[in-house]
């Protein structure tokens, strides 16, 4: 399986991790088959070093499990594969019954997993996380075809908002309706309506708190937050968008027609400003010819 998988997605690494040395022979075989370069993992709490610095994004990972180096096992991933989490993965689950299937799959996707495979007693199994982790058998061994489909099915996207314009900032229209926008914003608004999902938001005053690099870096990591609207200094702890960079830089573009200079004023009163401008000009009108009458002589 593992040979087939490497020839069908052209893989050129193989990471097998098989913490506390279980399944001995199963593993022997499978170094033995595969003609790939290897990098084996068999301790917990080691040293390791993310692979992105060095490797492509070719990585098939081959995972032994059972219930007793279940976290070992995932702490080796999560660091292994920081920035290659959307590579593939194989788990060989070693277990007389499957009762942590499900608590596979959820560590999967909150590391961020998604290409992922079960093997199980001759049963194939992967998920599919929107709008909430199902498990699926595979009938035909599918392979690691993607069974999202770009689908979110209303699952909630978390996002902080806050005031820091033109990147993301709110208002109040002429019907006081709070509109939230921002360029920012908007590219993941559209995201996130094309894939059909739904955003939840929290409110962010980065001007009262303490808005320090290692504030922001905490915020970031354990608020549970996808996506940050705005720009913020690269670190190993989270990610940062390509496409966002790309759309910002190259992308937005003028999307309506530009009215002339002489209404900019205009189009921003409302009546309640008419009204008080013409108080005022009223005003200014009445002192004028006041003062014009006590000047004049006699």
């Amino acid at each position: 399986m593992v040979d087939r998988f490497n020839k069908q997605y052209k893989i050129e690494l193989n990471l097998i991790i098989n913490i506390n040395a279980s399944g001995t022979q199963e593993l022997e075989d499978i170094v033995e088959k595969v003609q790939l370069p290897k990098i084996l993992i068999t301790e917990a709490n080691g040293k390791w070093r993310h692979l992105y610095h060095n490797f492509n994004m070719n990585i098939l990972s081959i995972v032994l499990l059972n219930h007793e180096n279940f976290n070992a096992s995932f702490m080796a991933l999560e660091e292994l594969l920081w920035r290659r989490h959307y590579t593939k993965i194989v788990f060989l689950y070693e277990e007389k019954e499957n009762k942590q299937m499900l608590d596979i799959f959820q560590k999967c996707w909150q590391q961020g997993h998604t290409s992922v495979i079960v093997w199980w007693h001759d049963t194939v199994f992967t998920y599919d996380p929107y709008p909430r982790i199902k498990i699926i058998q595979l009938q035909n061994n599918d392979g690691f075809e993607s069974r999202m489909k770009g689908n979110f099915h209303k699952f909630q996207i978390k996002i902080p908002v806050f005031d820091y314009p033109p990147r993301c900032f709110s208002y109040r229209n002429r019907k006081g309706v709070q509109i939230q926008t921002g360029y920012f914003w908007k590219i993941i608004e559209t995201f996130v309506a094309q894939h059909n999902g739904t955003l939840r938001f929290e409110f962010l005053d980065v001007w009262a708190v303490n808005t320090s690099r290692e504030a922001a870096k905490d915020v970031i990591v354990n608020y549970g937050y996808s996506f940050i609207p705005t720009m913020i200094i690269p670190k190993d702890d989270y990610e940062t968008s390509d496409a966002i960079h790309f759309a910002k830089n190259y992308l937005l573009t003028a999307s309506g027609k530009e009215i002339p200079q002489n209404k900019y004023l205009l189009l921003t009163f409302n009546m309640e400003l008419w009204l008080m401008t013409l108080a005022i000009v009223v005003i200014l009108f009445l002192l004028t010819m006041l003062i014009l009458s006590r000047s004049k002589p006699g």
